[in-house]
């Protein structure tokens, strides 16, 4: 029998190929139980490569290679980018985080401010460089082939030497109790780095992201100045948000 580690890995390679998977076809396959079965998907979906549906699953987010997450969630990403953009000073220096919201912020972004924007997302970067004023440094660093993203030793490395105005970060999770956070260590180590080289750290993270807590922590509510959400945010989840001490910043869908 494969390992919880192996079996995840197929069972995500068969959504990829799928689009679908059953609890039933899972079992079968691994020769399981259902029960095994649900685990598995609970762990994955926590985990947010998976979306548990009625008998079984598709494929999360964090499962979706980046041009496809682009295109979840699209109007509320294209909201939180908009209302981020009156958080972009008129000089100075930013960073960009990698991600699908962070990175709709790049796309809605017109420039003709003269800042420098530095970023680890190499899609970002690209969509950047053509703007008028803008000049464009990325961070260096590992590549990761699902994201696009520069992280690691040298990413860390080039945080440590540099001072910016805002920082504009992602997360695939926030909650009162575990703050922000992700799935992947090397990602949490880069944005928490982001947040330290960053006067203001604003967080974009469309409400889906409520709720919702990771392995890897990238910053406490305390340790980040904004979030902008958009209007599917709870209310209550928001006042307590604001009771932990953290401004969130509400985008409307459609305006």
């Amino acid at each position: 029998m494969k390992s919880s580690v192996g079996r995840h890995r197929e069972i995500v390679a068969m959504l990829h190929e799928n689009g679908r998977i059953d609890v039933a076809t899972v079992a079968q396959r691994f020769n399981i139980t259902l029960e095994t079965v649900r685990r598995d998907l609970v762990s994955l979906e926590h985990d947010g490569l998976v979306l548990r549906v009625h008998g079984g699953a598709v494929l999360g987010e964090r499962g979706l290679r980046l041009p496809h997450r682009v295109s979840v969630r699209s109007a509320e990403k294209d909201a939180i980018s908009r209302a981020a953009m009156a958080h972009i000073p008129t000089s100075g220096a930013i960073l960009l985080d990698a991600g699908s919201t962070v990175g709709r912020l790049a796309e809605v972004w017109p420039g003709g401010l003269p800042i420098l924007v530095v970023t680890n997302a190499l899609p970002a970067a690209i969509t950047l460089v053509s703007k008028p004023d803008i000049v464009v440094h990325t961070l260096g660093g590992r590549v990761g082939p699902r994201t696009l993203d520069e992280v690691g030793t040298a990413a860390l490395q080039a945080l440590a030497q540099i001072s910016v105005d805002v920082a504009f970060i992602g997360a695939d999770g926030m909650s009162v109790s575990h703050g922000f956070s992700t799935s992947d260590h090397a990602q949490s180590s880069t944005k928490r780095a982001m947040i330290g080289a960053a006067k203001k750290s604003v967080v974009l993270a469309d409400s889906s992201k409520i709720g919702m807590d990771f392995f890897a922590r990238v910053a406490t509510l305390r340790e980040v100045d904004l979030v902008i959400t958009d209007d599917g945010a709870p209310a209550d989840a928001v006042e307590q948000f604001r009771a932990a001490g953290i401004d969130v910043e509400i985008a409307v869908v459609g305006r």
